[in-house]
């Protein structure tokens, strides 16, 4: 029977109160097959909303929050991320998504477990716009999809 290979999930936020709560039940539901999941980081970055708060009240064990108490920039959290983690792979997720697939990680790292890859990235697919705003920002991710052609939404490291 080989190892698993172990991940720290890192998520940076801003003012994400309303939706941290679902991401990690999305993620404490994930179906560990090729992996252990030795902790969440989530780095608030000085939020306004009470995400830490929100994130400290969750009591999971491998839950951990981390609270900048002033602006410091979205790379400035996935460095303190990088620095936490001791874990075989670290996965970066945006803290305004929902994974409703319980296997979504294990997709995402077959490659790594495999030895065919050493990054790996998830294509994101927008909700529906249901305002003006969310019109113009939606018909932005089109556009970028369509020359881009990639997605943002998770990125898998091997740590070194």
């Amino acid at each position: 029977m080989k190892n698993k290979q172990t991940i720290t999930i890192g998520i940076p936020a801003y003012n994400e109160a309303s939706n941290i709560t679902r991401l990690i039940a999305d993620l404490v539901a994930q179906v560990q097959r090729d992996f252990l999941m030795e902790k969440i980081i989530v780095v608030s970055d000085a939020s306004t909303d009470g995400t830490a708060d929100v994130v400290e009240k969750i009591r999971k064990t491998r839950v951990e929050v981390i609270e900048n108490r002033e602006r410091r920039g979205k790379a400035h959290s996935l460095n303190l991320i990088k620095d936490k983690s001791t874990s075989d792979i670290l996965l970066l997720l945006d803290a305004d998504i929902r994974i409703p697939d319980t296997q979504f990680i294990n997709n995402l790292i077959t490659p790594i477990v495999k030895g065919q890859a050493a990054i790996t990235y998830a294509k994101i697919r927008e909700d529906r716009p249901t305002n003006f705003l969310s019109n113009i920002l939606f018909a932005s991710m089109i556009f970028k999809h369509g020359i881009l052609k990639v997605g943002t939404m998770a990125t898998i490291f091997i740590q070194q």
